[in-house]
């Protein structure tokens, strides 16, 4: 009998203490314990945020006369340091100290420890699609209905290769919807459609059929989250893809590498040539006390750089990350069968009369192809694109294209569609002008401020006052047309680049709208391209187009009414494009959604 009241003191202390310590949590009292946090949390407290004006006083000393070589051993010669990057004994420079960024993004994704175990990676075959219909319990996702118009989503739950849920989200995940094979209608319809990342490992991907008939859902992993942080650190401490810049002064020559940030290898000493290119450029300083840095000349592409300071299992990853769009799909096979909505096609206002912010705000998708070249916009009304309409369209009108290889297809299209007579240039990637003399239109190219060095030669400079003297060629009244792309040979570093030089844009076009508010301007976005960069697959191509992108709305979020964006990501994921030129009926979908805000 004894024994049992001791059992009931005990349970009736243990019932007392617990609520107790339930009102304690409640109440949120002084002796409740602290939120327990993990590893993560703590890393992402270390993590500081520093700016980029930050970072070039950093080495603003090093470009100054005060700078003193500290071994003038180094390699002079392109074949000397040819030998340096082959056999991986180069010196990087970090350009931010470990625990620094820049960007939010390097912030969630370097918080993250390295990829140790491919495991932990996502899985095509395990992971899954699921149907959400309306608010009701997710199902598997085979066939699915829907009507014209309707947008359809599906919850993605990446798997890793062990069969669990993966943990975070931040994987590089693009989803677009294709006619089915089995379809008879011949079309070739593609439309890309909208990915919402949860944060959890799981994914909303949305998609708007345009057309009818049997539609097979695609959804590509392409980068996982653990690659695109071995990106983001490879930046960090200097892998880029540099420029051999020449130093020449009579018979007497070096080689040093020239980028566009300021922490150049294998001189301790650098020339900022920033006032030279017009936007931030450096340059090794010659050894040679004979050679200044205004002796500068030429420059010649270098060899990819070698990965370094990954773990075994991210030098895995990169090494097999060139890939076609068809080796990231998931596995599971989804239909969706498109009946005709009752409601008529809605009528879209003439683009002439719409606000170009539509272009940067409109979810995807923004457009659809079908006949596997025709471009239909979704935004607004676009014209047909023919000879007759552009010079009607361009009478008296100068277009000013400023850019890469890809910005030189729109103007190489929209001169044959005018018939240029070509004035003045040569091969590229040199300045090049086009006239149509009888109505009266002139387009210009010219090539962006980051030298562009392609073949292994010495390449002329082409220095040309940039941006700057560009627009100064605007006078305050007559019609223009401005025009500029920034994407691939700016990925080779980090973003900073990019967005000192989109700084530079806006600043100028700020002055020229004063000047003449009646320019129209587009930017053409980056586009996807996955497979022509074998070694070293993220010092190029379109591993940090996502981030890019992000910079550039970020830069025009106020000038999102003046400025049209031609959005080559939205044109380019349903037609699964892979290298870095995309067909030549991307750039001419561009040229008509670009003129198509002009003339009505």
């Amino acid at each position: 009998m004894a024994l049992n009241n001791q059992y009931a003191k005990v349970v009736l202390l243990l019932t007392v203490a617990c609520v107790v310590s339930l009102w304690i949590y409640q109440r949120k009292s002084i002796f409740a314990l602290p939120p327990f946090k993990n590893a993560f949390d703590v890393m992402k407290e270390k993590l500081e945020h520093v700016t980029p004006a930050e970072i070039d006083l950093r080495f603003y000393l090093k470009t100054t006369d005060l700078c003193k070589d500290l071994n003038r051993s180094n390699p002079k010669t392109i074949d000397e340091w040819k030998k340096e990057l082959h056999s991986g004994r180069l010196k990087l420079i970090p350009l931010f100290k470990s625990n620094e960024y820049v960007y939010p993004w390097e912030k969630d994704y370097l918080s993250n420890p390295p990829l140790k175990n491919l495991s932990d990676l996502p899985d095509l075959e395990l992971s899954r699609v699921w149907y959400l219909s309306n608010g009701d319990v997710p199902i598997l996702a085979r066939n699915v209905s829907c009507k014209k118009r309707e947008p359809i989503s599906f919850r993605v739950d990446l798997k890793n290769r062990k069969g669990f849920q993966r943990p975070l989200g931040g994987d590089e995940l693009r989803v677009w919807i294709e006619e089915d094979p089995s379809s008879k209608s011949g079309m070739k319809y593609f439309a890309s459609g909208f990915m919402k990342d949860l944060g959890n490992g799981s994914y909303i991907a949305t998609v708007t059929p345009l057309w009818t008939g049997l539609i097979r859902l695609r959804i590509g992993v392409v980068y996982s989250r653990e690659y695109l942080r071995a990106a983001l650190h490879l930046q960090r401490i200097g892998v880029y893809r540099y420029i051999y810049g020449l130093f020449k002064r009579g018979k007497i020559e070096e080689v040093t590498f020239c980028q566009s940030h300021p922490n150049v290898p294998g001189r301790s000493c650098v020339c900022n040539l920033t006032s030279v290119n017009t936007v931030p450029y450096y340059c090794g300083r010659p050894l040679d006390k004979r050679l200044s840095c205004k002796d500068w000349t030429s420059v010649w592409p270098t060899e990819y750089p070698q990965l370094r300071d990954l773990t075994p299992a991210e030098k895995n990853v990169c090494d097999a990350m060139s890939r076609p769009a068809e080796q990231t799909l998931l596995k599971q096979k989804v239909l969706i069968n498109v009946s005709e909505n009752e409601d008529k096609d809605p009528i879209l206002t003439p683009c002439s009369k719409t606000d170009p912010r539509k272009t940067w705000e409109k979810q995807s998708p923004r457009g659809y192809w079908s006949n596997g070249n025709r471009w239909t916009s979704m935004i607004c009304h676009e014209p047909e694109l023919t000879s007759h309409w552009i010079k009607e369209c361009l009478k008296s009108t100068r277009i000013l294209i400023v850019g890469d290889s890809n910005a030189l297809r729109i103007f190489m299209t929209l001169c044959e569609n005018v018939g240029c007579t070509y004035e003045k240039g040569g091969s590229w990637p040199n300045p090049m002008t086009g006239r149509n003399k009888e109505n009266n239109i002139t387009v210009f190219f010219n090539p962006h401020e980051h030298l562009i060095s392609l073949k292994p030669q010495w390449n002329s400079l082409n220095l040309n006052g940039g941006l700057k003297k560009f627009f100064e060629w605007i006078p305050s009244r007559g019609k223009h047309i401005v025009i500029i792309h920034y994407y691939l040979h700016i990925s080779m570093s980090h973003p900073m680049g990019l967005h000192s030089k989109l700084l530079n844009f806006r600043a100028r076009l700020q002055e020229l709208f004063k000047r003449n508010n009646e320019v129209m301007v587009g930017i053409r976005g980056p586009h996807i391209s996955t497979t022509e960069w074998k070694t070293n697959h993220m010092s190029g191509g379109d591993v940090l187009a996502p981030f890019m992108i992000r910079v550039i709305h970020d830069v025009f979020k106020y000038l999102k009414s003046r400025v049209v964006f031609l959005d080559g990501w939205d044109m380019s994921i349903g037609i699964r494009n892979e290298g870095f030129h995309p067909p030549n009926f991307v750039p001419t979908a561009m040229l008509r959604t670009m003129l198509s805000f002009k003339c009505s």
